[in-house]
């Protein structure tokens, strides 16, 4: 989560698998946690060939490799 900066990720050749969000998380005190009861729901957004990921700021986001295959993402 960057309170920041928004992030764009491209996936050239896809296989990489996003999750994000779609909660604010304003006060950069307070991040989401299980132990406050403030934990976020994530999705899942597969990435295929050629395609754009946007997360905004203030908001939970990350990628895994889907199948263990080296990936470029941009």
């Amino acid at each position: 989560m960057h309170h920041y900066v928004a992030e764009w990720f491209y996936a050239p050749e896809g296989g990489i698998t996003m999750f994000a969000s779609d909660t604010d998380y304003l006060d950069i005190e307070t991040p989401p946690s299980p132990h406050n009861g403030t934990q976020v729901k994530v999705y899942l957004i597969p990435l295929e060939p050629g395609q754009v990921f946007w997360s905004p700021r203030h908001r939970v986001h990350g990628y895994f490799n889907r199948d263990k295959v080296d990936r470029r993402l941009k």
